[in-house]
């Protein structure tokens, strides 16, 4: 099994809570917290589903750049990160 989830180009998280009894996860590679929950890896997933669609409907309406956090190496700017903003600004245009 997988310890991430993966949809629209976005990562997840899964963890377990023995407490509670339910798997629960957060979306990584961005600045805002997204999180989700589920009783079953498909409430999970259809959890994240739901977050990230939530997300970039906000992004467009409040023309947000719904671009994930950038990947810095030595001040050198990530080719993926880069592409992604060109083609969110393509798409804007």
């Amino acid at each position: 099994m997988s310890n991430l989830l993966a949809y629209k180009n976005y990562n997840g998280t899964v963890e377990y809570s023995k407490e509670d009894g339910c798997l629960f996860g957060k979306v990584t590679g961005i600045k805002s917290l997204l999180s989700y929950e589920g009783d079953s890896v498909r409430e999970l997933e259809k959890d994240f589903q739901n977050v990230i669609d939530e997300y970039l409907r906000d992004c467009e309406e409040k023309g947000n750049s719904p671009i994930k956090e950038l990947l810095m190496s030595e001040s050198v700017l990530s080719f993926t990160a880069l592409w992604q903003y060109m083609q969110w600004s393509m798409e804007r245009a």
